[in-house]
């Protein structure tokens, strides 16, 4: 019987092109299943790999968007994939299908928001290719970066009794989204700029990322596109361990919480499911928490929350008040029923 590709989800879709009969090359050191392929120049250092896609329709809508915001965001969430290892970002390659009904003025805004956030992290264009489609745009943008093979952060190392670190208050994209969707503007200016900078401009986290790195302070990393629990999931699924997510711990914002208290909306489903917040998730051993966010604080004027802990098992499960919360979707997925956001 034929299946539906919705049956098998975006990362059953993955699991179908691994090669597992395949031995790997010695000189690739990370493949499917990270943030980045890692790739082995030789003398300690090591060629970072990352790609992604954005579709008009799934990912974006011109409605709510303006072609320079998305040529920026185009780049920046590849960026933080780049965050998630501790690496350096260095060029890129963007591939372009077109509808021919794009105008000269439209385009000339994307480049202009691409170039904007490649000149603010020193990076330059190589290549790519371009097509003509014939409805909705798509955008796929390939982009290397450089570090050590010693200060590589993977999804792959982390124990049980780490504790689990967010680098900032979840779920205020997921709410500007929802304001642009919604066209709900009961809010204050101000926590409307908010939510929707957040999900129009992010910011990738790419100075934490290597120091994280650098000083060893991360054993295991993941930046949050695709929501808490789902991402989570994913270190927990190649460090062969579980979590525990305490919901009282989550840090939401007052803009976010404004937002849900107009729309009568839990603050948390934002928080947990609702991605494309681009803060990165860690876990530090426990002798090392108190450091963490001190150093946290001091260097980089970033505030660091714990949410959870790493414990034996798999999975991932929510604590709430003292009982388990419910965990009605985990995330994202481009080919089941949990676009909630989108």
């Amino acid at each position: 019987m034929r299946k539906d590709i919705s049956c098998l989800g975006e990362f059953g879709i993955i699991d179908l092109f691994k090669q597992k009969d395949i031995k790997a090359h010695d000189w690739v050191m990370a493949g499917m299943g990270d943030d980045c392929a890692v790739l082995d120049l030789g003398l300690n250092i090591c060629l970072v790999v990352t790609t992604d896609m954005l579709a008009e329709g799934s990912h974006f809508d011109l409605k709510w968007i303006s072609t320079r915001q998305l040529g920026y965001r185009c780049l920046m969430v590849n960026l933080s994939d780049i965050a998630a290892m501790g690496a350096v970002p260095k060029a890129f390659f963007l591939s372009m299908g077109l509808p021919k009904f794009w105008d000269e003025q439209g385009l000339l805004g994307f480049r202009d928001g691409l170039f904007d956030c490649a000149a603010r992290y020193d990076l330059n264009l190589l290549g790519g290719d371009t097509i003509a489609v014939q409805e909705r745009a798509v955008f796929s943008l390939t982009l290397l970066g450089r570090s050590t093979k010693d200060c590589l952060v993977y999804r792959s190392g982390a124990q049980p009794g780490d504790r689990i670190m967010v680098a900032g208050s979840l779920g205020d994209s997921a709410g500007g989204l929802y304001l642009l969707q919604k066209q709900f503007y009961r809010l204050g200016d101000e926590d409307c700029a908010n939510l929707t900078n957040a999900h129009l401009r992010p910011a990738a986290q790419l100075e934490l990322g290597r120091m994280l790195a650098a000083q060893r302070f991360a054993k295991a990393m993941i930046d949050l596109s695709d929501g808490l629990v789902q991402d989570l999931g994913h270190i927990c699924a190649r460090s062969r361990v579980g979590a525990i997510v305490d919901a009282d711990l989550v840090p939401v914002s007052k803009s976010l919480r404004a937002l849900a208290d107009c729309a009568g909306l839990d603050p948390l489903d934002f928080a947990l499911h609702g991605g494309e917040d681009y803060v990165l998730c860690f876990c530090v051993p426990p002798e090392l928490e108190t450091r963490v966010i001190q150093t946290c604080r001091t260097q980089l004027q970033i505030e660091i929350t714990k949410v959870g802990e790493i414990v034996a098992g798999s999975g991932v499960k929510v604590r709430q008040g003292g009982a388990w919360r419910k965990i009605a979707h985990e995330g994202f997925n481009h080919f089941g029923i949990t676009k909630r956001y989108r």
